[in-house]
Parts: C-alpha cells; sequence; structure tokens
C-alpha cells in the first residue's frame, strides 16, 4: 500500500481500533391499562481512537490537490436523553419520540481546516475539538397520529378504513467532517400524510400518502470545495410528491 504524501510525510497506513464506553439508564411504563406507554433513558458514550476519513490539501508542482485517508480522529463524546410517548384510545393511536444529542468531539487536533481557517502557518491542519460532531443533529422530534375506523362490509370483505400523519423535525448539523460553517445544513421539519384501506386480517392493505406536504426546501447535506472552485455544495432532499402503495401477504 502506498501511503498518501502530506506536507510533513507520509500518512500513516494503518489506524488504531476504537474503544467506546457506553452507559445507559432508562425507565419504561404501561400506564392505564397499557393504554399509554412511556419510556425515558439518559446515554452517554466515550469514543477513544474515532475513526474518520481524513481529507487535506497538499500543495504539488501542478497545484493544490485533495488527499484522504483513514485516521484516528481523537476522542468522541455523545451524551443525552430520549424518550418516546404512545397512547392509544378507541381507534385514536398518538405517538411521540424526542432525543437530545450533546455529541462533539472532545479532541480532534489533526482535523482539516474548515475553509476560512487555512493559514500558511497550519498547513491546513486544525484543531477542532469541542465542536459538533459531523452529521449529528442537537435535537430531533417527531410526532404521529392515526385513527383506524371500525372494520365494516367492503366490497364483500370485512376492512377497516384508517388515517393518519406525521411530523419530523430535525436542528441543524454539520454536513463535512471538519465541521465547516459553509458546510453548515439548517434545520428543518417534514410533515406527510396517508388515507387507505385494510382487511381486517391484515393479509392486504391499499394506502395513499403524501410526503413533505408544505414543499420546503431542505438540504440532506452539504460541504466546501477547497482544491478547485472554493464553491458551497449541497444536495437537496425530496420535493413533495404523492403516491400509492398496495401490500399483500401470499
Amino acid at each position: 500500500m502506498t501511503p498518501v504524501q502530506l506536507a510533513n510525510g507520509p500518512a500513516p497506513v494503518t489506524f488504531d481500533p476504537e474503544i467506546v464506553d457506553s452507559f445507559e439508564i432508562g425507565l419504561k411504563t404501561d400506564l392505564f391499562h397499557n393504554a399509554v406507554t412511556f419510556n425515558l433513558a439518559a446515554f452517554r458514550s466515550d469514543d477513544k481512537g474515532y475513526q474518520a476519513n481524513q481529507g487535506v490539501i497538499v500543495q504539488t508542482g501542478s497545484g493544490p490537490i485533495a488527499r484522504y485517508f483513514i485516521t484516528n480522529a481523537g476522542k468522541v463524546r455523545t451524551q443525552g436523553v430520549e424518550m418516546d410517548v404512545r397512547a392509544r384510545w378507541n381507534g385514536l393511536s398518538l405517538t411521540g419520540a424526542a432525543t437530545y444529542n450533546d455529541a462533539k468531539y472532545r479532541s480532534y487536533t489533526n482535523a482539516q481546516c474548515p475553509y476560512l481557517w487555512v493559514t500558511a502557518a497550519n498547513g491546513g491542519i486544525c484543531d477542532i475539538s469541542g465542536r459538533q460532531i459531523a452529521g449529528v443533529s442537537k435535537f430531533v422530534y417527531t410526532i404521529a397520529a392515526e385513527y383506524a375506523f371500525a372494520p365494516r362490509p367492503i366490497l364483500g370483505t370485512e376492512a377497516t378504513l384508517f388515517l393518519g400523519g406525521d411530523y419530523n423535525h430535525r436542528t441543524g448539523f454539520y454536513g463535512s467532517l471538519n465541521t465547516d460553517p459553509f458546510a453548515r445544513v439548517p434545520g428543518y421539519g417534514l410533515a406527510s400524510a396517508y388515507a387507505g384501506i385494510r382487511s381486517a386480517d391484515n393479509r392486504w392493505e391499499l394506502r395513499l400518502w403524501g410526503r413533505n406536504l408544505f414543499d420546503k426546501q431542505y438540504f440532506v447535506n452539504a460541504s466546501v470545495d477547497q482544491v478547485t472552485t472554493y464553491s458551497y455544495n449541497g444536495t437537496l432532499g425530496d420535493p413533495r410528491f404523492y403516491g400509492a402503495t398496495l401490500r399483500m401477504k401470499l
């Protein structure tokens, strides 16, 4: 294996394993004769030797180019609280879930610098310890509801009409490993709804659905090209769309 040649010598061709210590404590309950379920958990995870795909800019005779290699980024900690609740009353079902996750690089001293941090002195390598881990939102929540009517004869068989919807939201997160501010993805929320019919024995179901009902424009990822065009790149999520799904058990 030929190592990536960095400005200060070859990059390592091997990397150490990750060692993770995880702790969790929680509560699970069933209330009002199982009509309401409530779960709560607090968690903490310490990751030593966090493995990451490191990218750096190297000056060559033909100009700057990007080099990538797997490296141990250092120490990562994720900690927070998650909860979910489910309630059922006659044909109505309500669910909700939320997670608060404070996920940070405790120690990441050899990261690729964010775009505006690059100087001749640091050579594109920066210490981003204490910053939010890429790809992780600090707060995420979901709420959903469904109502199913009592079974009745429909087209010669016992079937149930149902309708429902949900809303999912996440706060902003970084789309690149080096937490570049230009690669910050804004938070967004998406609403969906559906209606359908299913057989009383659950052997078949026909569902009509719509997603991203309010046609929210949002990004699912973002990055900064620091090698050629120095441009911002982002991937848009799906626009509003509709469809139908037929499921059958043979």
